[in-house]
């Protein structure tokens, strides 16, 4: 019979470093997807939230919009101004009017030609197309509403049109 007895009865050291280490880097993985998880469910939070302010900004002024006139283009509301209700965001409202292209540039045709010629083509086209660019100025403005975190930075802007429902539909010159 042998002199030395096996002893199977524990871990080695090795075994024991090997065991840690496969624990150690399943716990770091652990914690560092839960901690993304957390940073992404933050991120998810406040996007919501700009989303839903911003949202509701519009929806203000699409349903009670302010007097259409040019002085409102020039209005001091491009300054961020703090939301009733939602003290940490602030908002900035900004009103364009609605502007078409030149038509020699779009037809790339000479107008003062088409001009001198009261029933030609160029001259009736010019003259619709002004008709509509006047009355479209008048009818369609672009709201554009920025909302932002005071304290993060994170921002969001939504653009829309509204329609000016006092505007007088007129076509002059025919």
């Amino acid at each position: 019979m042998s002199r030395f007895k096996s002893n199977n009865r524990g871990f080695t050291l090795l075994e024991i470093m090997i065991a840690m280490t496969v624990f150690s880097m399943f716990v770091t993985a652990f914690v560092v997807s839960q901690g993304n998880n957390l940073a992404d469910s933050t991120n998810m939070r406040a996007e919501y939230e700009l989303k839903n302010i911003l949202e509701k900004e519009i929806n203000e002024l699409i349903i009670n919009p302010p007097e259409f006139a040019p002085s409102l283009l020039l209005s001091t509301e491009n300054d961020y101004k703090t939301i009733e209700n939602f003290e940490e965001f602030e908002t900035r409202v900004e009103w364009f009017e609605f502007k078409l292209p030149d038509l020699s540039q779009l037809t790339k045709s000479d107008t003062t030609t088409a001009n001198n010629e009261n029933n030609s083509p160029g001259s009736i086209q010019s003259k619709v197309f002004e008709n509509v660019s006047k009355n479209l100025k008048e009818l369609l403005w672009q709201l554009r509403v920025t909302v932002r975190h005071k304290e993060s930075g994170r921002q969001m802007e939504a653009t829309t049109w509204l329609m000016n429902q006092k505007a007088k539909v007129k076509f002059e010159g025919f």
